[in-house]
């Protein structure tokens, strides 16, 4: 097993290290299972390429639960709240997108005070 990581070099060597035990590690428990990211933004890149390199050899779908972003319009969009729906919707199909090419399916709330309704609603779909 590897040391504990400290720092951010050491962080990049095990990125850049494909079978070092930690990815390998991941990468099995990504294919073999589905998983459930809570709290996670999913912005860490080697997380992001296990994702990937997963996802492109199986046919596992993930979940995360995420939070919608307070999104600031750009100035050059007319502010209003058509604008704004138009702009939030645009944002959240992209991001979606972007997670469904990693093989994760977004559960959006808008406040994290909705978490335990839906894993509650999650567990009751399950058991059934």
């Amino acid at each position: 097993m590897d040391d504990i990581i400290f720092s951010e070099e050491e962080y990049h060597k095990v990125y850049n290290d494909p079978f070092n035990w930690s990815n390998m590690k991941q990468v099995n428990a990504l294919r073999e299972n589905i998983c459930l990211f809570i709290g996670c933004s999913l912005s860490d890149p080697n997380m992001r390429r296990l994702l990937d390199i997963v996802h492109s050899k199986s046919a596992t779908r993930h979940f995360a639960i995420m939070k919608k972003e307070n999104i600031q319009l750009p100035p050059s969009i007319e502010k209003g709240q058509r604008s704004y729906q138009l702009y939030e919707n645009f944002h959240l199909h992209n991001r979606n997108d972007y997670f469904n090419s990693l093989g994760i399916n977004v559960i959006w709330v808008d406040d994290f005070d909705e978490i335990p309704e839906v894993l509650r609603n999650i567990k009751n779909h399950y058991e059934r």
